[in-house]
Parts: structure tokens; sequence; C-alpha cells
């Protein structure tokens, strides 16, 4: 080993908004991107399936989240011994803000860094169980 991390598995732009990945270059922890999805309602981490967040079930979803992230984790780890540094990068939509505070807090107090990038339009909606929600046209639906 060259004593340096492996970047490649990171999105460059979470690199970019983390100084923290910068600041130790002499880590032999991989960076490992795993993005979680926020809106008013819902949290998706990576590929996984919604989970629908009410601010009494904010325990069970930062467990969920920790679950997650182990999940990601493990799924890019090449060896056992591999040492992996979770990096949360937080898509916030529309009311999400108000989960991703007290998540990322939490994150925080455990040692895990996180980034955040604010999305205008909503990522999950009802009727939405394979992924990014797609607004139409409102005069679609017009008598």
């Amino acid at each position: 080993s060259t004593g340096t991390p492996d970047l490649s598995r990171i999105d460059p732009e979470l690199l970019a908004k983390l100084p923290v990945a910068k600041k130790q270059p002499g880590s032999l922890s991989t960076p490992v991107g795993i993005t979680v999805y926020l809106d008013e309602h819902h949290m998706s981490i990576g590929q996984q399936p919604a989970l629908i967040v009410e601010r009494d079930s904010l325990d069970s979803a930062l467990a969920e989240l920790l679950k997650g992230i182990n999940t990601e984790v493990e799924d890019v780890r090449k060896s056992p011994q591999e040492p992996i540094m979770p990096i949360v990068k937080f898509i916030v939509s529309p009311g999400g803000e108000k989960w991703r505070i007290p998540l990322a807090r939490s994150l925080k107090g455990i040692g895990v860094h996180t980034v955040s990038v604010y999305e205008v339009t909503p990522y999950m909606t009802l009727s939405d169980n394979t992924g990014r929600a797609r607004l139409d046209d409102a005069q679609e639906y017009a008598p």
C-alpha cells in the first residue's frame, strides 16, 4: 500500500465539499461516500427503499440510517480488515432540513462526517416507490 487512501470510490463533488478528507492525507482509511436523500416525509439511503420519517420516529430513523450506512460500507469493502471512513452526503429536498439537522448532529457525535446539498424539487412522493419523483406539468391534469 502507498499509505494514501483510495479516493476513486467517492463522489468528487462530495470530496470537494469535505475539507477533512484533504487535511488527512496520511489516513489509511478508505473514504466511502454514502448518499442519503431526505424530504419532508422520507429518508432513502443509497439505493435502499425509502423510509417514512416522522418526529416521533426520529430515533428509529437514526437506527435505520446507521444500519444503512453499515450496509453501504460492507458492500464496498474489499477485505474484512480494510479500514473504511463513511462520509454521508445528505441531499435535502423541501421539508427535509428538519430531519437533516438532528441526524447530522447524531452522526457527528459518533465521528461520521457529513455534507449537505439542497434540492428544490422533491425526491419522493407517496405514489413513488421506485426513486426520484418527477413533477409533471400541472396543466396536464386540468379539466
